[in-house]
């Protein structure tokens, strides 16, 4: 029995894993056409933080109880890349 708010934090989380698996076949999909054609990145500048938070964010489960540290640096670092591709 689960109350409307938990109802609802559950649907936005299998929402947002819905897509981040998509993400995840498409990246797949993509590497193995290499041989047939380029792949096209979508380099933008990113923030650090941001993109390591977001790859973090779905390892989480996977870590269970082990121990993870990020050490990032304390000023804001943009790098040009493909944000969703490197999470």
């Amino acid at each position: 029995m689960l109350s409307d708010a938990e109802r609802r934090k559950l649907a936005a989380d299998i929402s947002e894993e819905i897509v981040w698996l998509t993400d995840l076949v498409e990246n797949i999909l993509n590497m193995t056409r290499i041989s047939e054609q380029p792949i096209v990145l979508h380099k933008q500048d990113e923030v650090i933080d941001d993109v390591i938070g977001e790859a973090v964010k779905h390892t989480e489960r996977l870590l269970r109880d082990r121990r993870f540290d990020v050490k990032l640096p304390d000023k804001v670092v943009t790098v040009p890349m493909d944000g969703k591709l490197i999470a």
